[in-house]
């Protein structure tokens, strides 16, 4: 199994401990809100998911306004992935 399976399950663990998240894997960011927004991206490398930019993008998903990232830098980012392939 990938290591980004587990992450769901880690969130609702670190919600059902804390009220917030660590990946953002539940939607609903107004209740659970993610504990490190700044730093959301390279937690989510770590274990194999996007940039949580991606999720607006290709799910139309709300992110949070806390999330700080524009769609030029999200590009930066996925194009310099697809480089390294």
């Amino acid at each position: 199994m990938e290591r980004d399976f587990f992450t769901p399950f880690e969130d609702d663990y670190n919600i059902s401990k804390t009220g917030k998240q660590k990946y953002g894997t539940e939607r609903d960011f107004k209740y659970y809100p993610i504990e490190d927004i700044k730093n959301v991206d390279i937690i989510r490398e770590k274990v194999g998911l996007p940039p949580l930019y991606y999720d607006k993008i290709i799910y139309n998903f709300d992110i949070p306004k806390e999330y700080i990232i524009d769609e030029k830098k999200f590009r930066e980012i996925i194009f310099s992935k697809v480089k390294s392939l």
